[in-house]
């Protein structure tokens, strides 16, 4: 089917009553809402949209109208699983519409939630992201990985969080080893601090304050 010729207008009426006919159409049990079957929705994905929408804008549209409505949704009250969802959905979105903004909306909420330690939703939010992962850029990828080791750090998973560290320190990205090299001692030395080993905790944090009092970061220098 083309998209150059005219879309013949349907009323809502005419068209509630057709869909529930399609055998890969199924309709709520409550409400007007119509969705595809789980297969059909995989089919249309892989066949039909790159095809008919090969610059992704029609995409896009679609993507910034549910993002925009998931906006209008979360300004009520909600409850925090409901909230949850909203914003596990929205990310999905922002990241196939841009992967700057996407990754920068991952991180708020993500730091967010490792801050209040609900790692349930963190964890989600990193399997969401992890979707785009082979999109990302070197940097972006080393930005994802570090996040994953904080939050297995939080899971209590230290000896996986240090493994994923280590993969870290040898990047070949020497920029973003630089640029983040406190952060990685910063995260090794508190994984090395749940597993009880207090030279190698010690180790890290004295060098992590070297390198933040030389950058000027009292906060940091005075919390080590």
């Amino acid at each position: 089917v083309t998209l150059s010729e005219p879309i013949r207008l349907i009323s809502r009426e005419e068209l509630s009553v057709m869909l529930p006919r399609l055998s890969f159409v199924r309709q709520a049990s409550s409400g007007d809402d119509f969705v595809l079957h789980d297969e059909m929705r995989r089919l249309v994905t892989r066949y039909c949209w790159e095809i008919q929408d090969p610059g992704r804008r029609f995409r896009k549209d679609i993507s910034r109208s549910v993002i925009d409505n998931y906006k209008q949704e979360m300004s009520h009250v909600l409850s925090e699983q409901q909230r949850q969802a909203y914003v596990i959905e929205t990310l999905y979105h922002q990241l196939f519409i841009d992967l700057s903004d996407g990754l920068r909306y991952f991180q708020e909420h993500f730091q967010s939630a490792t801050r209040l330690w609900k790692t349930a939703f963190a964890r989600l939010l990193l399997q969401e992201m992890q979707k785009f992962a082979d999109l990302l850029s070197s940097a972006q990828h080393n930005d994802l990985l570090l996040a994953e080791a904080k939050l297995l750090r939080i899971e209590q998973n230290m000896a996986a969080a240090l493994q994923v560290l280590q993969h870290l320190e040898c990047t070949p990205d020497e920029h973003w080893h630089t640029e983040h090299q406190a952060d990685l001692l910063m995260e090794e030395g508190l994984s090395y601090l749940g597993q009880s080993k207090f030279p190698e905790a010690d180790n890290c944090f004295t060098q992590c304050l070297a390198i933040e009092e030389t950058r000027g970061n009292d906060l940091r220098s005075a919390y080590l």
